[in-house]
């Protein structure tokens, strides 16, 4: 077998499959991305996706797309591999946490509004998330406008704010007698 590699037989094998790439070169799909210079990306894109490696092909996609991969364990080196991807996601963790550090508080904010919206997990499970945020948010708007157009009860300003100081007394009654009972049973700092 390693003598027909060698082969010229072989050679012309694979200059007839790369003749026959370029010549259907032209019908397969190009990136649909823009380089730095403006004009568009003439590479080709990753089967089943629309993009180059360069512009984000090779960015994983599904349901585990948040999930790192693991080398084969039967492979050469599985070992070492291992190694090698625990630290490099040691070392992303890292710089996340500096970044994080580092972010002003408007920036921080917008990180955190980020996350709230860009939960790992299935394709389905985030549009159904999607759409009940969007249906409380459409609920609250239509509770703040039947709101605003009741009239103000005089009533039930001054009933709230009873209800209101009613806990107050509550909260302080509580913490009166749990003080009292810890005195009775003689427990403080050092039992």
């Amino acid at each position: 077998m390693s003598e027909w590699r060698s082969s010229r037989a072989f050679a012309e094998m694979g200059r007839r499959e790369i003749s026959r790439f370029n010549a259907r070169r032209g019908e397969l799909p190009t990136c649909g991305a823009k380089c730095r210079d403006g004009h568009p990306c003439k590479q080709l894109a990753m089967p089943g996706r629309k993009r180059c490696y360069l512009h984000g092909g090779l960015t994983p996609r599904g349901d585990a797309w948040h999930m790192p991969v693991w080398p084969d364990r039967l492979s050469k080196k599985a070992g070492a591999k291992v190694f090698a991807k625990l630290e490099r996601l040691r070392r992303a963790a890292i710089q996340l946490e500096g970044r994080i550090a580092r972010m002003s508080p408007q920036e921080r904010t917008l990180y955190d509004r980020w996350l709230a919206t860009h939960r790992p997990g299935s394709v389905a499970r985030r549009r159904q998330l999607r759409a009940e945020r969007e249906q409380n948010a459409s609920a609250r708007d239509l509770f703040n406008q039947l709101n605003a157009s009741r009239p103000a009860n005089s009533e039930v300003a001054a009933l709230e704010h009873r209800i209101q100081f009613l806990r107050s007394e509550l909260a302080a009654r509580q913490l009166q007698r749990d003080i009292a009972r810890a005195i009775d049973e003689k427990v403080g700092v050092f039992g």
